[in-house]
């Protein structure tokens, strides 16, 4: 065991480098894999079919069909289908490549956090997880979700000038939000960061603007569609609150739900969804919530101290309790398990960084 150990511990680097490229490999072994063989879904086949009937002038959003995509991601997939023909492949291959920026942010928020090993662990969580690799390559948007949200983080904390790191991490986040509009909560969570990291109301509103100009932006091709189906469909991510709003698309919800806010959340249905959300990434969850119950053994000053040193790790643990409120303790008729695709990025960055 000693040997074994001195080996180990004279060939770091090259131990590191080896398991490095072992989790390339796979990662590329995986994707091509993927993109060439995984079968076709119909969530795939909407997203791309309707883009491509628009870059023909065959059809359009709202008028000829219900489009739940923001503008952004619709019509870089219609700019796509344009140049290449019908394709679900050249979408995933699209995916693939937002996937693999994606993973390089990981690596170096992680490694900012922890050390490259921290990094490497980060990327290995994700690659050897084909549940989250199969759906981030394929034709969908997941990837490009996660790339601009982990690009807004690691502007957040890069080495550059305060008011680069506002400009840049708010252009980055709000690009998020117009790929996938669920993301709010993380552009909510960036501004409380904002103000808590400057105390600074002129920063945070400065983020705030440079949002509301980009997302007004991105409504004005829906706006000549349909202005009123447009904002629909930005609105029905809120969930129940969409009950609340006089519009007579939203009482389909309210006839659909029959009973009470608190007795949809102890619903037995809606526990079987729970759980099949806890199944899924356990390993994780487990590591997560034991980290969590831990902080409550520091005392208050060695918490305070815990929190200013580690403040992009306690901004990732935010993100990740926050998502799994919003999305799936919180009753809503349009959650699905992809919702966990937009919270794992940020669950795997907790988790590599309390190891």
């Amino acid at each position: 065991m000693n040997k074994v150990k001195d080996l180990l511990e004279n060939n770091t680097g090259k131990l590191f480098k080896l398991l490095l490229i072992i989790t390339i490999a796979f990662f590329i072994i995986e994707t091509v894999y993927y993109i060439i063989f995984l079968n076709t879904w119909f969530d795939e086949g909407e997203f791309t079919y309707k883009a491509w009937l628009t870059s023909d002038n065959l059809a359009h959003p709202f008028k000829d069909f219900r489009n739940k995509y923001p503008s952004f991601a619709f019509y870089i997939q219609v700019f796509l289908q344009k140049l290449f023909g019908p394709t679900i492949l050249g979408a995933r291959i699209l995916s693939s490549l937002f996937l693999a920026g994606a993973l390089i942010l990981l690596y170096k928020i992680c490694k900012r956090i922890g050390n490259r090993w921290t990094g490497l662990l980060a990327i290995s969580l994700l690659v050897f997880h084909p549940y989250l690799t199969g759906y981030y390559s394929s034709a969908k948007n997941y990837s490009w979700v996660i790339f601009f949200s982990l690009l807004s983080i690691w502007f957040i904390d890069a080495k550059i000038s305060d008011k680069k790191k506002i400009i840049f991490s708010s252009i980055s986040m709000a690009l998020s939000v117009i790929t996938r509009y669920q993301i709010i909560p993380i552009l909510i969570l960036l501004w409380i960061f904002i103000y808590l990291k400057w105390r600074n109301w002129k920063r945070l509103l400065f983020s705030i603007l440079i949002f509301l100009i980009i997302f007004s932006a991105s409504l004005i091709p829906y706006f000549f569609s349909d202005a009123k189906y447009a904002l629909i469909w930005f609105l029905i991510m809120f969930g129940p609150l969409t009950k609340l709003i006089p519009i007579d698309y939203f009482k389909i919800f309210s006839e659909n739900s029959g009973s009470g806010f608190l007795s949809q959340i102890f619903n037995g249905n809606h526990f079987k969804f729970l759980i099949k959300i806890f199944i899924k990434f356990f390993h994780l969850w487990v590591i997560f919530f034991t980290a969590i119950l831990s902080l409550f053994i520091l005392d208050k000053e060695k918490m305070k101290r815990f929190f200013s040193q580690n403040s992009i790790l306690v901004f990732n643990f935010s993100l990740t309790l926050i998502l799994f409120f919003s999305y799936f303790i919180i009753p809503n008729e349009n959650v699905s398990l992809a919702h966990s695709f937009y919270l794992a990025p940020f669950l795997i960055i907790s988790v590599s960084g309390t190891i």
